[in-house]
């Protein structure tokens, strides 16, 4: 059975991914052996150097890899939530807080956009917790086409 607030199917899929993938999601949300696992987090959201630089020391190389198409095995079929959700995680959020005011901070967002749109089309994306979900579909927010954030008006409102 899946713990309070987690998707069984969620739950169920983190024993098949690699620990790299692991490691990203237990450093956003939380080991989902704790407590506040998968509760919003003040630094998602503000400018915090010591939180960007966290990211910066654990994750660079991760991230330059996944930029270079390094991590794309992650999104092997079928697809696996958990694992498409920590690529987007790098892709679109740890850039942004390891390249903040510079054009790094958006290097990531067209593959981004891509894992989110793939997540989205296979259904992937209902096995994922409400919170996993709102970064999940943050690519489509920044996307600056106008069809992408209006095909996330209508996911989060599902989250509502």
């Amino acid at each position: 059975m899946a713990a309070p607030g987690r998707s069984a199917g969620a739950t169920g899929l983190r024993h098949a991914m690699d620990t790299a993938a692991i490691d990203v999601l237990d450093f956003w949300f939380g080991p989902d052996t704790q407590a506040d696992h998968d509760q919003p987090r003040p630094q998602w959201f503000k400018k915090d150097p010591a939180f960007d630089a966290e990211i910066a020391r654990r994750f660079g190389p991760l991230i330059d890899r996944a930029l270079a198409g390094g991590l794309d095995h992650w999104l092997t079929r079928p697809l696996q939530p958990l694992r498409a959700l920590a690529l987007v995680l790098v892709l679109d959020q740890f850039t942004r807080n390891t390249g903040r005011d510079t054009a790094r901070a958006f290097a990531g967002d067209a593959q981004a956009l891509q894992v989110a749109r793939a997540l989205v089309a296979s259904g992937a994306d209902r096995a994922l917790t409400g919170v996993q979900r709102q970064f999940a579909y943050l690519p489509f927010e920044h996307a600056e086409a106008l069809a992408h954030p209006r095909t996330a008006v209508p996911l989060f409102q599902q989250l509502a």
